[in-house]
């Protein structure tokens, strides 16, 4: 007798090839009987042609999946994040509240990039401050570097500290730059895989500069070692961002 095939399977299989890749690497994480149809060559041509063109990325003609997903590129699905702390030295007396020497203050770095406007512009949205996580993505989440752009009053101060920047990509790194009260700064983060299995999640400080109008640039000090490791942990004001990957944005996979 021969076997048939189940008409619900038959139906998932044509209908991966409309799904956003998000969706494709889902199924099969969950499915067992369809995680084949999830890796025909396919469905992941075209998104790595069409991945590959607008990067300025090399294709090779085999492994369309496993290229893809390894690819370095900046990922929009999502909000970077970096955890920074550092130890605030207390002097005796001067606190009621902390008997210790010191004291670990933690804030956040965050960077949302954005998909090309209408204009085929690269926009992102940078801000920093020491405000709770679910404090801060939804007002990420919530903006658009255009309407951002055209804002003339800030309703609140976590606002004030929200900038515009654009971007562009070059091999392996994002660049960076947004103009403040303080001057022109220029950022140059390193893409990397944050762990196995993970790709194009994390973004690793490679250069920061500020630049004012009559004064020069200045270029801040990163404080990494040769590994890319903080030289002092109790100072770590530029730890990797790492991506937190938002349901909303699933389609941008």
């Amino acid at each position: 007798m021969e076997h048939c095939e189940n008409p619900l399977l038959a139906w998932a299989k044509d209908g991966l090839f409309f799904c956003d890749t998000y969706v494709v690497t889902r199924v099969s994480w969950v499915c067992r009987e369809l995680r084949p149809a999830t890796l025909v060559v396919d469905i992941w041509k075209p998104r790595l042609r069409q991945l590959c063109q607008f990067w300025s990325l090399l294709c090779l003609e085999k492994n369309w999946r496993e290229q893809y997903l390894r690819l370095y590129r900046p990922r929009w699905d999502g909000v970077y994040v970096g955890h920074c702390q550092y130890l605030h030295k207390v002097r005796p007396g001067s606190s009621l509240t902390y008997k210790e020497g010191c004291v670990l203050v933690t804030y956040r770095r965050y960077l949302r990039l954005f998909p090309p406007n209408e204009e085929g512009e690269l926009r992102a949205l940078l801000l920093q401050d020491a405000a709770p996580i679910d404090v801060a993505l939804p007002l990420l989440m919530s903006t658009c570097p255009k309407s951002r752009a055209k804002a003339k009053e800030q309703k609140s101060p976590l606002e004030k500290k929200l900038f515009v920047a654009s971007y562009e990509y070059h091999p392996d790194e994002v660049k960076l730059k947004y103009c403040s009260e303080n001057g022109e700064y220029n950022l140059v983060l390193k893409i990397a895989h944050s762990k196995e299995g993970h790709f194009s999640e994390q973004l690793e400080w490679i250069d920061y500069t500020l630049t004012r109008p009559g004064d020069g640039t200045h270029q801040y000090d990163l404080g990494r070692n040769e590994w890319g490791h903080p030289k002092n942990p109790s100072r770590d004001h530029f730890p990797p961002f790492v991506l937190r990957r938002q349901s909303s944005l699933e389609h941008h996979l």
